[in-house]
C-alpha cells in the first residue's frame, strides 16, 4: 500500500442493496435484477398505435405528459438490446395531432414499439405488436436459402427462438416428415447444412415453444434434380432400377417393406453401378447409374423400392411401390388365402423375401432409416 493511501472497506448487507433506488439508462436496454427496487423518473404516459398492415405501417399516438414537451418513438428489433429498426422520430410539442407513421418492412415477433421522453436517462416504454400474431411467426421459418456452389442450406432467425432445427424427409402431401438422423441444431443461431440433396421431398422443420412448422425449399423453385425409375431389364427374370441426373452423382438402392403410419422396414443397401457419360441429347437428364433387381424379390407384396444418393451429407430417398405397371405380375389372391399367402415362401426368394418374413411374423430384421 503506499504511503498517505487510507483504505476503506465498506460492508453491505443484501437488505442494504435492496434499498438502493437504480434508474434504467434506457441506451443499455437492460431490466434491472431481481432483489432490486427500481425507481422511473417520469412517467411518460401510455403509446397508443393501430397496425396499418396494407401499408406496413403502424400509427403512433404519443401521449400529452407534463414537464416532457417532446417525445421520440422509434421501431426496433427486440434482440440482446432493441436494434434500430428505423430513424427516432422527435414529435414537438407545437404538433397539434402528435401522431406518427412508422413504416415497417416485415412483421416479426420481435418488432417492437419504443417510445420516451426527450429528457436524460428517461424511461421507454416498449410494445411489440406481433409479439404474439401467428402471420408473424410465419414469416420467422422463410428466411432459407440454399448456395449451389456449396451445395449448403442455410437458416438466420430475424429473431431470437428457442427450439430445435432439423432435416426430415416428407414421403408425399399430408404424411409426417421423418427426422434425419445427425441433423437437429438448436435454432437460436444461424443454422446451416453442408452438402445438400435438392430433392423436393427433403424439409426443414422447425419446433419451437410456439409449435412446429415444415418448410420444404425445394418443392417449387426449380432446382437440380434426380430422377429413379424401374422398368423390366434386358436380363430375364429381373427388374433395372435407372438413374438420371443432370450433374455427376453416385445412387444406392433399399428393397423395404412398407409399413403404416411408420418409416419403411429396409434391408441393406446395394450400390447402383455408374453408366459412362452419355455422348447424345446433353439438355436431357442422361442415365448416369443401374442396378439390376432380382424380380420375386422386387416384386413381393408390401416391397417397395427407394433410391437414395450417397455423395452428399444430408439425403432423401425417391421410393416407388405398387410395381405391377413397371414390370411386375398382376398379384392376385383367392379368397380366404390371405394368412397362406401372407407366409408362404417363393421357391426361389433371396435375402429380401426372408427379411419381409421376419417383419410380418415379428422378427428383427435390420432397419435403415432416413
Amino acid at each position: 500500500m503506499l504511503a498517505g493511501q487510507v483504505l476503506v472497506f465498506l460492508g453491505l448487507t443484501w437488505g442494504t442493496f435492496q434499498s438502493l433506488a437504480i434508474p434504467r439508462i434506457a441506451e443499455c436496454g437492460l431490466s434491472c435484477s431481481q432483489g432490486f427496487a427500481c425507481r422511473s423518473h417520469r412517467n411518460p404516459g401510455k403509446l397508443r398505435y393501430w397496425v396499418d398492415r396494407r401499408r406496413k405501417a403502424i400509427l403512433v399516438q404519443v401521449p400529452r405528459a407534463s414537464g416532457s414537451p417532446e417525445y421520440f418513438v422509434r421501431l426496433c428489433l427486440k434482440l440482446f438490446t432493441c436494434k434500430d429498426a428505423g430513424a427516432p422520430v422527435l414529435v414537438n410539442a407545437s404538433s397539434v395531432s402528435r401522431a406518427v407513421s412508422l413504416p415497417y418492412s416485415q412483421e416479426l415477433p420481435c418488432l417492437c414499439l419504443e417510445g420516451w421522453s426527450a429528457t436524460l436517462d428517461a424511461v421507454r416504454t416498449q410494445i411489440c405488436p406481433f409479439e404474439n400474431d401467428t402471420q408473424a411467426l410465419e414469416t420467422l421459418w422463410d428466411t432459407v436459402h440454399y448456395h449451389p456452389g456449396s451445395q449448403t442450406l442455410s437458416w438466420e432467425p430475424a429473431c431470437p427462438v428457442s427450439g430445435q432445427v432439423s432435416l426430415c424427409w416428407c414421403p408425399g402431401p399430408g404424411d409426417s416428415c421423418h427426422r434425419l438422423q445427425h441433423s437437429s441444431q438448436l435454432a437460436h443461431r444461424r443454422v446451416q447444412y453442408l452438402l445438400v440433396d435438392t430433392q423436393p421431398q427433403l424439409c426443414l422443420k422447425f419446433s419451437t415453444s410456439w409449435g412446429s412448422w415444415v418448410r420444404c425449399p425445394f418443392k417449387q423453385r426449380h432446382f437440380p434434380t434426380w430422377k429413379m425409375t424401374i422398368q423390366p431389364s434386358p436380363r430375364q427374370g429381373h427388374l433395372r432400377a435407372t438413374f438420371f441426373s443432370s450433374s455427376p452423382a453416385y445412387f444406392q438402392v433399399h428393397l423395404c417393406h412398407r409399413r403404416r403410419s411408420q418409416l419403411p422396414a429396409c434391408r441393406p443397401a446395394l450400390q447402383a453401378s455408374p453408366l459412362p457419360p452419355a455422348s447424345a441429347d446433353l439438355e436431357a437428364a442422361p442415365a448416369i447409374a443401374f442396378l439390376d433387381l432380382p424380380r420375386e424379390e422386387a416384386c413381393a407384396p408390401g416391397i417397395c423400392i427407394q433410391g437414395w444418393r450417397t455423395d452428399v451429407h444430408f439425403s432423401v430417398p425417391q421410393q416407388l411401390c405398387n410395381l405391377h405397371a413397371r414390370g411386375c405380375p398382376a398379384f392376385r389372391g383367392r379368397r380366404g388365402s390371405k394368412t397362406e399367402l401372407r407366409h408362404s415362401r417363393p421357391p426361389s426368394a433371396g435375402w429380401a423375401w426372408r427379411a419381409l418374413n421376419r417383419r410380418l411374423g415379428g422378427g428383427d430384421g435390420e432397419t435403415t432409416r432416413p
